[in-house]
């Protein structure tokens, strides 16, 4: 059976678009942070106490939403290709027992 390429990229795709959302909240709040700490004058310790939990943890979400769309996408292709087993199935059962 032929995998539908437009199902796949179409979930690519959004997972793409909704894993950014996560990332980009991180990056703004880590920015946010470093403005607001930026009078501490130590740079050092802005990064590790504030801007690296803040950074991976939006990576870390934003691979699992991304991974959460792909996952759905393969599920719902499997789907499609057992419904397009089914109809073969279908439509050889009828060809061999013709109705009366």
């Amino acid at each position: 059976m032929r995998e539908s390429p437009l199902v796949s990229l179409g979930f690519h795709r959004l997972g793409l678009l909704f894993s950014a959302v996560p990332l980009l909240a991180g990056v703004y709040s880590a920015y946010e942070v470093a403005n607001r700490d930026q009078a501490q004058h130590d740079t050092l310790a802005i990064f590790v106490n504030s801007l690296v939990p803040r950074l991976s943890l939006a990576l870390v979400l934003s691979f699992a939403v991304y991974w959460v769309f792909r996952a759905a996408g393969t599920a719902l292709l499997q789907l499609d290709r057992v419904s397009i087993a089914a109809q073969g199935a279908t439509r050889q059962l009828a060809t061999v027992s013709p109705e009366r």
